[in-house]
């Protein structure tokens, strides 16, 4: 059965499959279509299992709704606190202020909070959000919350979680550079595999002509030299054909 990349019986110099003539491979345009695909393919698939990982990190925060106390249960760590509510542009989201203190008999110091310092927002399933506050817990457990609702609140709900910027940015970031990384690696391949095939048309193109189908010697324009005209190399000279005359005219040189 003939292999549709051709008959491929050894490798040149640098590796590369030739085929029984010695004509470089066709396979590099096979691999740098798969690569093409597969990097595309690829970038799509990383863009949506992280974008779900993503959506599942937002959907596990813990909620107090604004205007209400509530108890939030957290790990040791840093965290975020996002203004959120059902739908709108989540530019616009604020809260005018929040308290947070250790549940429990005796309960702590409050926890201090600090203003989120870049901008980041969200906006999946009606729910639309945007990173306000940052803390630190030293201590996990559970803590109770107090969410403000005062003059320019215009959150309906405090979210608590860690930082998910990051995720948003590897799911984004991560399958562009995967699915340019595919097509410009198998642009590439498919380039190259279509010089080396070309040049090697021009070799044998060149190899066959041998220089002879254009002239007497190779690789010089001489057309016709064969074709002497009738009369040439010693023959008879026509009737009425008038020689030059020899130098000097034909008449004998003056007298000394």
């Amino acid at each position: 059965m003939t292999s549709p990349f051709g008959d491929l019986s050894s490798v040149d110099a640098m590796g590369n499959p030739v085929e029984a003539s010695g004509r470089p491979s066709g396979l590099g345009y096979w691999i740098g279509g798969l690569l093409i695909a597969g990097g595309i393919a690829v970038g799509i698939a990383w863009g949506v299992i992280n974008g779900l990982g993503f959506s599942d990190a937002i959907d596990d925060f813990e909620r107090v709704p604004v205007g209400q106390i509530g108890t939030v249960d957290l790990d040791e760590g840093d965290y975020v606190v996002y203004a959120e509510r059902g739908g709108g542009e989540p530019l616009s989201n604020f809260i005018n202020g929040i308290r947070m203190r250790p549940a429990g008999e005796g309960e702590g110091d409050e926890v201090d909070f600090e203003d989120y310092t870049s901008e980041f927002t969200y906006d999946l399933g009606g729910r639309t959000g945007r990173a306000q506050f940052t803390f630190a817990i030293e201590d996990g457990g559970e803590y109770r919350v107090r969410v403000d609702d005062g003059p320019g609140t215009t959150a309906t709900t405090a979210a608590f979680g860690p930082s998910v910027a990051s995720d948003l940015v590897t799911a984004i970031v991560g399958a562009f550079v995967i699915a340019i990384g595919g097509i410009v690696l198998g642009i590439i391949l498919i380039v190259v595999t279509g010089i080396r095939r070309r040049k090697w048309r021009q070799r044998s193109w060149m190899d066959g002509a041998g220089g002879t189908a254009y002239g007497n010697q190779p690789g010089v324009w001489n057309p016709g030299a064969a074709a002497a005209p009738p009369g040439a190399w010693g023959a008879p000279a026509p009737p009425g054909y008038d020689a030059p005359p020899p130098p000097g005219g034909g008449y004998p040189p003056p007298p000394g």
